[in-house]
């Protein structure tokens, strides 16, 4: 495998047709036609000569651009219409006093971008990042910045949002350490971002940055952390959501190490994957949120001259949860990439009943336990509604049976008093008829004075009468 510098480029266009570009020993951009089952059907070459670096494209029209810079300095734009290819020179580089290492195109609406990096002769090691914007006849230049890197590690990485903003990151040289930075270009204002954001740990030194926006506009950036002569994964995230908008953030994965490759993200059916190159095999990582949680997936042995890493670019899927930028494969009669279900044969494009004999990959698992962990979800979500409910319910009852407890004390305090009323009352009914027995004694004894006196009246007057007479 090469690991500093990217010579394949995949084509697919919207018919699932593969097209593979390769510049050969002969600095001759040649492209390969696969058809069924992967295989090639023919090879081509591109007709021009002396070319020492070159990007590839695709726009949703099946229109093939392509970008080369030749050794006479040369930046050539060309675009294939109806298997036509159009030229035209755009530039003229100073290879004389400048060295060129790397280039990438990025096709945003109408325009074109063109990022490259270069260095003076003089000073080898100070290069800078230009991005050059435009279509047909009308370009503009800006810098995008300046670094100290050897040239064998000036290396960067791109990609675009949904909003069109461009995103870079590449990889600096501090002392005898190199550290990963972002930066971006904003496509409203055009202009890019004049401070870049510092990823990587102090006192660590990294190695092949790697940026990956995905189908929800979360970036996502890994790379390769040194220590005690091992090569280490390292992944780092900036989210989408409000609450983490514009904020970058380490993110433990598990641990990989005597990785010796550049590692890279793609995005399936909304699933995230890490795949990374170690000694002798390669293998996977993946999350089905977005990159909060990471979980290990295969890993194969591997003959590691066999494999080759390749830049994809496509208008074939058109889904809103696949996105793929690079991709490793074995190249030789037909293609084989791994951990990747979304680059299909022709032939099996349109079969909706693969075999009971086929095997269920990782990643078709990985697919099938992103649908459980939705559906758990909902039952989770459910179930956490029927909770609140039945802890309302419970307030409620809390709150019944406190009232009704208040109105037995009340209902017993009333007792309490009614029962004081009674025995008040009976206590009331017993003087009542120690009174009248009292009144009836008296008026007994008042009957028997007036008897009495009744008598001694009559005696009194029977005396009167008689001595009258």
């Amino acid at each position: 495998m090469n690991k500093f510098l990217i010579n394949n480029n995949l084509i697919i266009n919207s018919k699932g047709e593969i097209i593979l570009f390769n510049l050969d020993n002969q600095n001759e951009v040649k492209y390969t036609k696969y058809g069924v089952s992967n295989k090639q059907k023919e090879t081509l070459s591109f007709h021009q000569n002396n070319i020492f670096r070159y990007a590839v494209t695709i726009d949703m029209r099946d229109n093939i651009h392509l970008i080369t810079l030749t050794k006479l300095g040369e930046l050539n734009y060309s675009i294939c219409k109806d298997n036509n290819w159009s030229n035209a020179m755009i530039a003229k580089f100073d290879f004389k006093s400048n060295m060129y290492n790397y280039m990438d195109i990025l096709l945003e609406d109408k325009s074109v971008n063109i990022i490259y990096n270069y260095a003076n002769l003089i000073n080898s090691k100070l290069w800078t990042i230009q991005h050059v914007i435009g279509s047909k006849q009308n370009w503009d230049k800006y810098n995008i910045v300046s670094f100290m890197a050897d040239k064998t590690f000036a290396q960067f990485h791109t990609d675009i949002d949904s909003f069109g903003t461009i995103h870079l990151l590449y990889s600096s040289m501090e002392g005898k350490s190199y550290h990963i930075y972002h930066t971006f270009y904003n496509s409203y204002t055009k202009k890019w971002n004049p401070i870049p954001k510092k990823l990587s740990s102090p006192n660590t030194s990294t190695l092949f940055p790697y940026l990956f926006v995905d189908t929800k506009d979360n970036l996502h950036a890994v790379w390769l952390e040194k220590l005690n002569m091992d090569n280490t994964l390292k992944y780092c995230r900036l989210s989408s959501k409000e609450n983490e908008k514009y904020i970058w953030k380490q993110i433990k994965i598990p641990y990989i190490s005597d990785c010796n490759n550049m590692p890279i993200i793609s995005e399936e059916k909304g699933i995230l994957k890490i795949i990374y190159s170690a000694n002798k095999s390669i293998g996977f990582l993946y999350s089905s949120d977005n990159g909060t949680n990471w979980y290990k997936g295969d890993e194969l042995e591997i003959d590691p001259s066999k494999v080759s890493l390749v830049k994809v670019s496509e208008n074939f899927t058109k889904s809103d949860q696949i996105k793929i930028n690079h991709a490793y494969c074995t190249i030789d009669q037909s293609l084989y990439f791994y951990f990747l279900n979304s680059i299909t044969p022709i032939d099996t494009i349109n079969t909706d009943n693969p075999s009971e004999d086929e095997p269920i990959s990782q990643i078709e698992m990985v697919d099938s336990q992103k649908e459980i962990i939705e559906s758990q979800e909902k039952i989770i979500g459910s179930q956490e509604e029927i909770t609140l409910k039945a802890n309302n319910i419970l307030k409620t009852q809390e709150s019944i049976i406190l009232k009704i407890n208040s109105l037995l004390e009340s209902q017993e305090e009333i007792a309490l008093k009614v029962n004081n009323l009674l025995e008040s009352q009976e206590e009331i009914k017993n003087s009542l008829y120690k009174t009248i027995d009292s009144q009836n004694r008296i008026e007994e004894k008042i009957e028997n004075i007036f008897e009495t006196l009744n008598a001694e009246k009559n005696s009194i007057f029977d005396k009167l009468f008689r001595s009258s007479k």
